[in-house]
């Protein structure tokens, strides 16, 4: 190829950063891959980065080569349809479950990496914060709700349930209703020198 003359390039490009990249010059060339041929642009840079444009992926037919390749060997091309991708997803989301089945129990979690603790001021008391209204309506699938999570902490700590309140917040969105719970940073607690807030 030796050293074609370049052109002076028709834009301007710069990087995902927001940098100014610097292209000394354009040229017209002829290009193939496999049985795919097109002639187009191609831009040098004063980078050590090479390049493909969307457009040379797009005339080459790479993107359609790239649409038939399994992700596990993209070095194998494979004919895949609509049917094996579901059953590709299907078999993925069946190991998932077999290889972490505590993250997908519906149990309470347990967090074992680190500890955590708290001190209370001193002369803290506890502040008793009242419940809201709930509509008539819907105040039986509220109460059915809150069965089932008083129930739920009681298996998962293994004690009385005005305990186990105290001491996790399992609420979830059920499909018949949604417990929202929100508490502020409890003030009877010591400041924490974490970033995050410690909300009781």
């Amino acid at each position: 190829m030796g050293e074609p003359e370049l052109q002076p390039p028709s834009l301007i490009a710069y990087s995902a950063s927001g940098d100014r990249i610097q292209l000394p010059g354009q040229r017209q060339c002829t290009y193939s891959f496999h049985d795919a041929s097109a002639t187009d642009k191609f831009y040098v840079v004063n980078t050590s980065s090479n390049l493909l444009g969307a457009e040379w992926i797009s005339k080459m037919g790479i993107y359609a080569l790239m649409d038939s390749l399994p992700s596990t060997d993209p070095g194998q091309p494979a004919e895949i349809n609509a049917s094996t991708t579901e059953q590709t997803s299907s078999n993925v989301a069946k190991q998932l479950q077999w290889d972490y089945p505590q993250t997908f129990s519906d149990r309470l979690g347990l967090y074992k990496l680190s500890s955590a603790t708290l001190q209370l001021k001193a002369r803290a008391k506890p502040v008793f914060h009242p419940k809201r209204p709930v509509p008539y309506a819907a105040q039986p699938a509220v109460d059915k709700e809150l069965d089932r999570l008083n129930e739920t902490l009681r298996r998962h700590f293994q004690t009385k349930p005005a305990q186990a309140e105290r001491g996790s917040d399992p609420i979830r969105n059920p499909p018949d209703v949604s417990l929202c719970y929100r508490a502020t940073p409890n003030p009877a607690l010591e400041g924490s020198k974490s970033p995050t807030e410690l909300c009781l």
